[in-house]
C-alpha cells in the first residue's frame, strides 16, 4: 500500500513520545515460517466456515498435512510457525439478525467443545512434538479489503467486518466470545510456552485502504489512521486487563508496502504492543529505511521481527528466491531484528485460485494440469518430510536456523 506523504505524517502526529533508549533490543535471533493456511483452504483450513447467505464450507483440517509440515520444519531446525486463526472468520458463529452478531465459536453437532479448539489441540500437540512455537494471528485485514472491492455487493461478512471495526459492542462480543475462550484454553491447558505471540490483526492497512475506518459511506479516500490505531489499542487493552494472559506477547503486524515507514513514523507506537512485526518483499532482500527503522525500534525500546519476507517478483525462480532469502536473513540477524519468518513453507501451484507458488519453499503437487507442474516434483536431492520437494532456499533458511540454535 502506498500512502500519500501527508498521510504518513499522521502516523508521526498520532504516536506517543518515548524517552527510553535501548542499546540493544534482543540478542537472540529466531527463524521460522508463515504457514497461515494449508494448501488452498484459506477460509476453512482449521475449522468449518458458515456465513449466512454467503457460503457453507466444511472444515478442511488435515492433521496429517500439519504433521508433515511440522516434521519438515523440525528437520529445517526452525522454531516458529505462524498460523492464522480467523481468515474470513472460520470457526466463528455469526448471526446477522442478532445484536451483536458475534455469537461465539462453532461447535459440531453433539460436540462439547468448539471445532476450532478441538483442531487447535491437534496443532498444539504436534507443535510440541516437533519443537515448534506457534505465532497466532487472529484477524486478516486482507480479506476485509477483498470484500470491499468496488462493484461487489456488500454481503454478510462485509457488513460484519464493518461492525467489528466500528461498533464497540461488536468488538467486545468478539473479544469475550471468541478471543477469550481461546486464550483461556491456552492458559488453562498449560500451552502458554508453545505460544510465540498473539497477533491482533494482520496488516490492518488493508482495512484502512478499503475504507472501513471510519464507517461513513460513501468511502472515497484513504482515511481512518487514528481510528485504526484506536481499534488496535482497544483490543490490546481488553486482553491485557486480565493478568492471566500476561505471558502471551501481543502485537499487530504491519504490511502493504509502506510498513517500514509506518513503524518508523509511529503508526504502531504507543499501542501497547509487545513487539513490532514488519512485512517486506523485495527481489534483492534489501529495502530502504532499515537503519531509520532500527533507530525507531531502539528509541521505542520495543523489539521487532521481520514477520513476513520474500521475493517481490512473481517469477518462479530458485536463484532469485535463494539470493533474496539470504540477504533478508543476513540483514535482519545483523541489525535490530530478533527474528524472521519466511512466507511460505508450502504453496499450491494453481494460479487460478490466486496462489503464489514463487513464494513457497516447499512445493505441493496438486495442480497436475499446470504446464510448470514438473518443477515441483523433480530434482529432489534432499529427502526430507514435506508435501513434495524442497527448493534451494530451504537450505538457506536451514543454515540460519542452525546459527540461531547455536546462539
Amino acid at each position: 500500500m502506498k500512502y500519500a506523504p501527508k498521510l504518513l505524517m499522521i502516523f508521526l502526529a498520532a504516536s506517543c513520545a518515548f524517552s527510553a533508549l535501548a542499546d540493544t533490543i534482543s540478542t537472540k535471533f529466531s527463524v521460522g515460517y508463515n504457514e497461515a493456511w494449508t494448501a488452498s483452504n484459506y477460509s476453512n483450513w482449521l475449522a468449518s466456515n458458515s456465513i449466512p447467505n454467503l457460503w457453507t464450507l466444511p472444515s478442511a483440517f488435515d492433521p496429517n498435512l500439519i504433521k508433515t509440515i511440522f516434521e519438515g520444519m523440525n528437520r529445517d531446525k526452525v522454531n516458529i510457525a505462524r498460523i492464522w486463526l480467523f481468515p474470513n472468520m472460520q470457526g466463528v458463529v455469526i448471526d446477522p439478525l442478532q445484536t451483536p452478531q458475534t455469537q461465539g465459536l462453532y461447535s459440531s453437532k453433539g460436540s462439547q467443545n468448539p471445532e476450532m479448539i478441538v483442531n487447535l489441540k491437534t496443532v498444539f500437540d504436534l507443535a510440541s512434538q516437533y519443537g515448534i512455537r506457534l505465532y497466532l494471528s487472529a484477524l486478516d485485514a486482507n480479506s476485509m479489503k477483498l470484500l470491499a472491492t468496488p462493484g461487489l455487493t456488500p454481503n454478510t461478512l462485509y457488513n460484519y467486518y464493518t461492525q467489528l471495526l466500528n461498533n464497540p459492542y461488536e468488538m467486545e462480543a468478539y473479544h469475550s466470545r471468541v478471543i477469550i475462550p481461546i486464550l483461556d484454553w491456552i492458559v488453562d491447558n498449560k500451552y502458554t510456552d508453545l505460544v510465540y505471540a498473539f497477533d491482533i490483526i494482520n496488516e490492518i492497512e488493508a482495512a484502512i485502504f478499503a475504507g472501513y475506518f471510519p464507517y461513513n459511506p460513501p468511502k472515497t479516500s484513504i482515511s481512518g489512521v487514528p481510528e485504526a490505531r484506536n481499534w488496535i489499542s482497544n483490543m490490546i487493552k481488553l486482553i491485557s486487563k486480565n493478568s492471566k494472559y500476561k505471558m502471551i506477547p501481543l502485537t499487530a503486524a504491519a504490511g502493504w508496502g509502506n510498513a517500514v515507514s509506518e513503524i518508523t513514523l509511529g503508526f504502531f507506537s504507543g499501542l501497547g504492543l509487545s513487539f513490532y512485526d514488519v512485512h517486506v518483499y523485495s527481489d534483492t532482500g534489501n529495502y530502504p529505511g532499515q537503519q531509520e527503522l532500527c533507530d525507531k525500534v531502539k528509541a521505542d525500546n520495543t523489539p521487532i521481527i521481520l514477520g513476513e519476507f520474500g521475493q517481490l517478483s512473481k517469477s518462479y525462480d530458485d536463484n532469485l528466491q535463494q539470493s533474496s532469502t539470504y540477504v533478508f536473513l543476513f540483514n535482519a540477524k545483523n541489525s535490530c531484528f530478533s527474528g524472521a519468518l519466511a512466507w511460505k513453507y508450502e504453496g499450491l501451484f494453481n494460479t487460478s485460485i490466486g496462489a503464489q507458488p514463487q513464494l513457497s519453499y516447499m512445493g505441493i503437487n496438486i495442480d497436475t494440469n499446470s504446464p510448470n507442474y514438473g518443477q515441483f516434483i523433480t530434482n529432489c536431492s534432499l529427502p526430507i518430510p514435506g508435501p513434495t520437494c524442497p527448493r534451494p532456499a530451504y537450505n538457506t533458511i536451514r543454515s540460519f536456523s542452525s546459527i540461531s540454535h547455536r546462539n
